[in-house]
């Protein structure tokens, strides 16, 4: 019964931005008047996903959608207004690129041969506008999305095959990762928050924790990326097998690692920018609307980017940490996320002085001390992100089955 009534109301939830972005106006008080109804829901379907889906990947992966469906609607619902007369945004205060084009430049992105006026188009539309977070194939795409290898998309049979393999990929390697050995005790030790902190106790910090760790952030944004590819692709693989959307609307999810030269970059080019949108909409708002700071300006700037990442932390503070049952006294959540708003203005402020002092220009050396320096800032900070999370952890099952583990059995008997 319960996992009926997940269903039911994450379906309502999502309902609510189709049918309002399909058939509200851009000035109709029923944006307004929805969103407390939205953030009820939202906060209600929260338990709903975890006790119905025990596995933390799936709850997590759920949570995620119902609160970026609150952020999806705060955005396109309230700031940027899409509506499907407009085909798009109508207006620019959650800092939509081309909100003011005209209706002649947008009507024509539509696909020939639908229908404009029919329910059916409409409703395509508004589903599109609801779940597309990062708006691919429109005027409106989502800066940093990474392009296809080729200029026109591949073929959809060469699209399956390849998210087919990536999936399989991924999972292997989420396999793998899994085998481990799970010591609750050892792990209240080696994860404790004082932990995290390393420049303050760097007499009491020896090479066998520096090792740990190392091996630890990396273990876990190697999971990370490999669980978002694997979700994606499988959902890609799906609604590109049955027809119901075209391969264009499913670009790659991460860019290239080659472009994390530096914390903007990192964060902005090789990470996935699925939730980039939802996340700077009400930073720029608050940030030229109701403080009312001048565009261009350093202050504007970086206040920008700060709120940015505190809406950042928060969407994963409930998305992510609910499942994993952390306190809010025990998480480094939005230390981590605010803290790289630090990171991009440190590293601003020393470009800026290297080329007031030098005439060099970007080379492969700029580039491997680039490579270095984001490196030491994701192994110094991450374990704010995950330390609490890995010290309450418990031994679970995160995939449906094992492959590695039977495979490594059958090896070694």
């Amino acid at each position: 019964m319960a996992v009926l009534l997940m269903l039911i109301l994450n379906l309502l939830e999502l309902s609510i931005p189709l049918l309002v972005f399909t058939f509200a106006s851009e000035n109709s008080l029923v944006r307004p008047a929805l969103l407390p109804l939205l953030g009820y829901l939202t906060l209600y379907t929260l338990p709903l996903n975890r006790s119905s889906f025990p596995n933390k990947v799936i709850s997590n992966l759920l949570d995620m959608n119902t609160c970026g469906l609150f952020l999806q609607y705060l955005d396109f619902g309230l700031l940027s207004r899409w509506t499907f007369a407009a085909r798009g945004p109508t207006s620019p205060l959650g800092g939509q690129r081309n909100a003011k084009l005209s209706l002649a430049d947008r009507k024509a992105l539509e696909p020939r041969g639908l229908k404009p006026s029919s329910l059916w188009t409409r409703l395509q539309w508004g589903l599109f506008a609801a779940t597309a977070w990062r708006a691919p194939a429109t005027l409106w795409e989502v800066k940093g999305t990474p392009p296809f290898k080729t200029r026109e998309p591949p073929s959809r049979l060469r699209f399956i095959f390849d998210n087919v393999i990536t999936l399989v990929l991924c999972y292997l390697v989420l396999d793998a990762m899994s085998l481990g050995e799970h010591n609750p005790e050892e792990n209240a030790v080696n994860f404790a928050w004082e932990k995290v902190r390393i420049f303050t106790r760097l007499g009491a910090v020896s090479t066998k924790e520096i090792k740990l760790r190392i091996t630890v952030v990396l273990m876990c944004w190697v999971s990370a990326y490999c669980a978002l590819q694997a979700s994606y692709s499988l959902g890609a693989i799906i609604a590109v097998a049955t027809h119901m959307t075209t391969v264009k609307v499913w670009p790659p999810l991460f860019g290239s690692l080659t472009e994390s030269w530096s914390v903007r970059q990192h964060w902005g080019s090789f990470w996935h920018q699925a939730v980039r949108q939802k996340i700077s909409a009400p930073a720029y708002y608050a940030t030229y609307s109701l403080l009312g700071l001048r565009k261009g300006g350093m202050a504007a700037r970086y206040t920008n980017i700060l709120l940015t990442f505190i809406v950042s932390g928060l969407l994963h503070r409930v998305a992510e940490e609910y499942a994993d049952a952390v306190p809010w006294s025990q998480s480094g959540t939005m230390r981590f996320y605010c803290i790289q708003a630090f990171g991009i203005l440190l590293e601003d402020a020393f470009q800026g002085i290297f080329h007031t002092l030098t005439t060099h220009q970007h080379s492969r050396w700029t580039r491997a001390v680039g490579y270095i320096w984001v490196t030491f800032w994701i192994v110094w900070v991450s374990p704010a992100l995950f330390y609490p999370r890995l010290e309450l952890s418990k031994k679970e099952t995160i995939l449906p089955f094992s492959v590695v583990g039977p495979l490594m059995k059958y090896l070694t008997a």
